[in-house]
């Protein structure tokens, strides 16, 4: 009977999938999940991989002329690599959307294997897991994640914890089996997406938390060795490999946004597209929910709890079941026990409760960029946990068998509002996109050794760089995969922190020739790829020495030479040198405060050492000739490319007369580097000047690097229509800018 039901189950995993996503199962390479954003970069990434790179484990399609490992790309390492064994070099796009669904089909499989495992008949075993699947939250990640969609890897980790537990009475060589059964499933999803590692941790150490406690379980210690070793293998298998393909030592410790990517108890209560979601109006937060954190567990799950709750008070859950297991109770109270552990972590906690500053002491621990992620794992255990206990309480009676229909269906309704959203979504009709097809004519072939997008982008570790438009990305990635040819743009996660600043620094004004220039492997010129309605006159000068070769409207090519970047540092200190002859007021000395000439100048080192709170640097008068016009703060920061520095904030208050603040404003470092000379870069921050500012403060704060220090120098507060020479023993700068050799 099982077997029958297994099979129907997967006939209704097919027939779900056919449904929804029909038109992309007949032409699944004419179709993308997403054709922006990080989804379309995965697509490039995987594409580029497969039909380009030498290396199985380093990847030179973007971040020229390093590469980066392909763990840290977006590449897919295992189905890219894969298809590169079996010599597949094109239709990359449509083997990822395969492999993407039909993970769903895999899922509701393994969950109706779990609830076999509890007793379910076969018929609710079936109509549950396919609801369940359908509802998952992950499914939304088809937008982007695609790492993260695989939607069989929380249900299969939990399918095998049930086996390895249950099997502790078994022969220690039948375990030691399964054990090593969960290790290479690790292994593999670790060359999937890593965070399955940490996921599978926090729910394995939930599972052995309660076996530990509630069963019959002897040898303790050894069992304890061996469950770590089932993660510390995989773990450092992956991580030898990741060392073996990367070179790179400077990643970033802590990246950006542990407290920021988090969930909530409203990411699990709130129905978020639901057809009933006005009917819960009044709850919904003030403030968007972090998308990161989302992860609806159905009104189906909530009723079937509260109903199990209702008939537990009547007669105990487990004495209605006429074939009782032993490790039943140990089995769902390990489901509570992993979703309250999937759920806390989601949270950030106990960090977001008043305990930020312990994380800042974790090290590695804070390497999850999107702790809200947890919250898509949190799903799998409560829902099944809902379901068993449902039927436990209400067991076979007429009432029973309704309310388990009743709540199934309203199941497979909140399904259907995920799915049909989803598939409207991801149903994006492929077109030309990275097919190779486009007409690049006007390139000689082995004439440029990389594409460079002007503005230029990267998306790399820490908070500096630059970012552009879907379009310009496209564009980019059509020419890059057609041609062949590399990037220097970067969009991809943990970038080497000196690479970026020497990438950016491409970007920023050019005060001395970028020493990238140097690491180049030849001296053929770049391919630059123009977008005309975002450059800016520092883009205009390189071009002035590039020569066009091509228009298509907004986007333009042309062939810059390397020493385009040295020719435009000598115009900008020729054209420096010209203002500041013109300029009839200079600022010397070490500390100047010139009302008259509405200029602020220190010249003194401000060593800041960083401890708990803001550090007020400066508090300033405005100046009555500020209010009509813009205030500029420029000031160099000594041996700025550290990291976490660029995520040093500063904080400018304006207050009134009266001490009421009229504006505030603050903003990473990294955010506002101007340029860079050798490690020291220079930061400018522009102040509108609110009506009524009486006076200005300025401050200073960095929570992850308690006890460092960082020397500012050079601090300069000036009207932005203003001129302001800065003569000094050894140069003269102009507006703080420094363009000497």
């Amino acid at each position: 009977m099982a077997s029958r039901y297994f099979w129907i189950t997967l006939a209704c995993a097919c027939l779900v999938s056919w449904f929804y996503f029909g038109d992309i199962w007949r032409a699944p390479d004419s179709y993308l999940f997403t054709s922006s954003g990080d989804g379309l970069q995965g697509y490039y990434q995987t594409a580029w991989h497969v039909r380009y790179d030498s290396s199985d484990w380093q990847q030179q399609s973007l971040n020229y002329p390093f590469g980066e490992s392909v763990f840290f790309t977006g590449g897919q390492p295992i189905l890219s690599n894969s298809a590169r064994v079996l010599g597949i070099t094109d239709g990359m796009i449509g083997v990822s959307n395969v492999f993407l669904l039909s993970s769903g089909i895999f899922s509701t499989l393994l969950v109706f294997l779990i609830f076999s495992r509890f007793g379910l008949p076969g018929p609710y075993a079936c109509l549950y897991s396919t609801g369940l699947v359908m509802l998952s939250q992950q499914w939304e990640r088809l937008s982007g994640h695609f790492a993260l969609s695989v939607m069989w890897a929380i249900p299969m980790l939990l399918w095998m914890f049930f086996r390895y537990f249950e099997g502790l009475k078994d022969s220690p060589a039948k375990n030691r089996y399964r054990a090593i059964g969960i290790a290479i499933a690790l292994f593999i999803l670790g060359l999937i997406q890593l965070y399955y590692l940490f996921f599978a941790a926090v729910l394995m150490a939930a599972f052995t938390l309660v076996y530990l406690l509630r069963s019959q379980i002897t040898r303790k210690l050894q069992f304890l060795i061996q469950s770590a070793l089932i993660f510390l293998l995989p773990f450092v298998l992956l991580q030898t490999l990741m060392l073996a393909s990367s070179d790179v030592t400077d990643r970033t410790a802590i990246p950006w946004g542990f407290l920021v990517y988090r969930s909530s108890l409203l990411s699990y209560l709130y129905p978020f597209g639901m057809p009933y979601e006005h009917w819960f109006a009044a709850m919904k937060p003030s403030s968007s929910l972090e998308w990161e954190g989302l992860a609806f567990i159905g009104l189906s799950t909530i009723m079937a709890l509260i109903i199990a709750g209702l008939f537990a008070l009547r007669e105990r859950i487990g004495k209605r079941n006429a074939n009782p297991v032993s490790a039943d109770f140990s089995a769902l109270s390990a489901l509570a026990v992993a979703f309250a552990c999937c759920v806390l972590v989601s949270m950030a906690f106990p960090f977001n409760v008043g305990f930020e500053t312990m994380l800042y002491q974790l090290g590695s621990v804070q390497q999850f960029r999107g702790i809200g992620r947890f919250a898509f794992v949190a799903f799998y255990p409560v829902v099944i946990f809902a379901v068993v206990v449902l039927f436990r309480a209400i067991g076979n009676s007429n009432l029973g068998k309704g309310l388990s229909i009743a709540i199934g269906m309203l199941l497979l309704v909140e399904g259907h509002a995920r799915m049909s959203a989803v598939s409207d979504r991801i149903s994006n009709p492929r077109q030309t996109v990275l097919r190779g097809i486009d007409d690049y004519t006007f390139v000689e072939e082995g004439r440029y050794q990389a594409i460079h997008p002007m503005p230029y982008v990267h998306v790399g570790s820490e908070n500096i760089g630059f970012t552009s438009d879907d379009e310009a990305m496209r564009r980019l990635y059509d020419a890059s995969y057609t041609l062949g040819m590399p990037s220097t743009a970067t969009v991809m996660s943990r970038t080497s922190l000196s690479q970026s600043f020497l990438s950016c620094a491409m970007e920023w004004e050019i005060m001395e020739t970028p020493a990238i220039v140097s690491q180049f492997p030849d001296q053929r010129p770049l391919l630059v790829l123009v977008d005309r309605e975002h450059i800016q006159e520092r883009h205009e000068r390189l071009l002035s020495f590039a020569e066009k070769l091509h228009s298509d409207g907004r986007f333009e090519w042309y062939s810059m030479p390397l020493s385009a970047f040295e020719d435009v540092r000598q115009l900008n200190e020729m054209d420096a040198q010209q203002k500041m002859s013109a300029c009839v007021y200079g600022v010397t000395g070490e500390w100047v405060n010139d009302s008259v000439n509405k200029v602020v100048y220190n010249d003194t080192t401000l060593s800041v050492r960083f401890s708990r709170g803001w550090l007020k640097l400066l508090e300033q008068p405005c100046l009555p000739e500020w209010t009509s016009d813009t205030l500029a703060v420029s000031f160099w920061v000594s041996n700025f490319t550290r990291d976490l520095i660029p995520r040093t904030v500063v904080e400018f208050i304006q207050y009134n007369s009266a001490r009421e603040v009229v504006d505030y404003q603050t903003e990473f470092m990294g955010k506002r580097v101007i340029g860079i000379r050798g490690a020291n870069a220079l930061v400018e921050y522009t102040l509108p000047i609110q009506p009524g500012c009486a006076a200005i403060s300025m401050s200073i704060e960095n929570k992850l690097i308690q006890g460092q220090s960082l020397q500012i120098n050079s601090l300069l507060w000036r009207p932005q229509s203003m001129n302001c020479r800065i003569l000094r023993t050894d140069y003269e700068s102009l507006n703080n800018r420094n363009y000497s050799r």
